[in-house]
Parts: C-alpha cells; sequence; structure tokens
C-alpha cells in the first residue's frame, strides 16, 4: 500500500471540502530534520513514518491567521511535529519511570520484545505522531512481523487494545475511505462545520 498515495486521498478531501483543516497541516519536514529527531531517539524509524514527516510535520490547533480551532485530521487527535514528538515521548517515558508498579517498568518493556504485542506501559520503542490530552496514536518499533504497525495508547488502558492498524499507510487509507464514504472511523463519524473537520460519536 503507498503511504504517499493514501495520504494525498486526505489532504485532497480535506482541501475540496475542510480548507481551514487542510491549511493547519504544516509542511513535510526535510530527511535531515528527521534523522536528528531520530538519532536523539536512538532509534530506527520505520521506512514509512519516514516518508511520512516527510509529507507532514504536525498541525497546528489554530488555523494560521484566526483564532478558530482548524479541526483535527484525526478523531480526537492532533499530528505531532517532530520536537511535539520528542517532548512527548520524553513525558511519557518519565512518568512510567516514577510510578511505583509491579513488576518495574523496566520489566514491563523487557517483558513484550516484540511489536504488537501488549506490554502494559509506554514502551521505549513506541514513537508518538498524533496525540490529544491522554490518549496517542504510536508506532511500534519493537521487532518481529509487525514492526511499524500502530497502536492506540490511552492513560487509562495503557496498549491494551493491540494493533490498530498493521501500518501508518493502512490508518491514512481506513481515513481516507471514512472520509470520502462518509461513514465512521472507528468510533467516530466526520462532519464539516465552517471549513473545519468536526469529529463525533454518533
Amino acid at each position: 500500500m503507498n503511504l504517499e498515495e493514501q495520504w494525498n486521498r486526505v489532504t485532497e478531501w480535506c482541501a475540496t471540502h475542510a480548507p481551514l483543516t487542510a491549511a493547519s497541516i504544516r509542511p513535510g519536514a526535510s530527511l535531515d530534520e528527521i534523522r536528528v529527531v531520530e538519532n536523539s531517539l536512538d532509534i530506527a524509524w520505520p521506512g514509512e513514518l519516514v516518508e511520512f514527516y516527510q509529507l507532514q510535520n504536525g498541525q497546528s490547533s489554530w488555523n494560521p491567521g484566526s483564532d478558530f480551532f482548524a479541526g483535527t485530521i484525526f478523531p480526537s487527535k492532533d499530528l505531532l511535529s517532530l520536537p511535539d514528538i520528542l517532548q512527548l515521548r520524553e513525558t511519557m517515558l518519565e512518568a512510567w519511570k516514577t510510578i511505583e508498579i509491579s513488576p518495574g517498568f523496566d520489566t514491563l518493556a523487557s517483558n513484550a520484545p516484540q511489536a504488537g504485542t501488549v506490554s502494559y506501559t509506554f514502551h521505549p520503542l513506541y514513537i508518538p505522531f498524533a496525540s490529544l490530552d491522554d490518549v496517542h496514536y504510536v508506532v511500534d518499533c519493537r521487532p518481529g512481523p509487525q514492526h511499524g504497525c500502530v497502536i492506540e495508547y490511552a492513560h487509562e488502558s495503557v496498549d491494551e487494545g493491540g494493533v490498530e492498524f498493521e501500518s501508518v499507510a493502512s490508518l491514512l487509507a481506513a481515513l481516507a475511505d471514512s472520509l470520502y464514504a462518509g461513514t465512521k472511523f472507528g468510533f467516530w463519524k466526520a462532519s464539516v462545520e465552517e471549513g473545519l473537520i468536526d469529529w463525533s460519536i454518533p
């Protein structure tokens, strides 16, 4: 599945139907900028994630040039910029290291070495790319057949939901399909209000 093709489907729909949301998407990062973040994390990024950030570099919550909310590409999640990724991941890991649990954080992480398996924690090899409050989409960079899959991590349920999408491209394809067909994306359904995407649970 071609990631760029699926992303173009999403952005073309937004440009036609939700121009304020389309305008809030930041231009892609350079490969050098991505590599700096990749090296800072000391995690090799899946090729799809690198490609995705060459196509976009997060989303502004507010429409450029105005004080209006811009809507979100994903239901109840903002696309993260490269600096956002660094900050959120550091915050999550630091928080987990201070929680007194048994077994400890390191044991939980080491007990789930394969991509796609439930770790019951924010695994050090998770890279968040979309987030709002306590719910995040993460790319799973652990090794294994499901390397590069997308998991939804939430504060209360952690990663117990398992794999949501096999890849970033499949996530974008499902999103594009729902937008064009006017059908639900998970529990959510998109509508357009004054040029922006408004997600609600019907």
